[in-house]
């Protein structure tokens, strides 16, 4: 299963961390065996 783990240091609203995961959803899905449904993404913000 992918796991994409993902550390900023702004301050995202849970629009923009939907977004962020809806995106790379699209990206992993272009990977030939790899579908969004599987993808683990944990987004962690105002990481310092």
């Amino acid at each position: 299963m992918p796991l994409i783990n993902l550390q900023v240091s702004t301050s995202l609203s849970s629009q923009d961390k939907d977004q962020i995961t809806k995106e790379l959803g699209k990206l992993v899905s272009l990977m030939p065996g790899r579908s969004e449904k599987y993808l683990m993404v944990g987004i962690k913000d105002e990481y310092t």
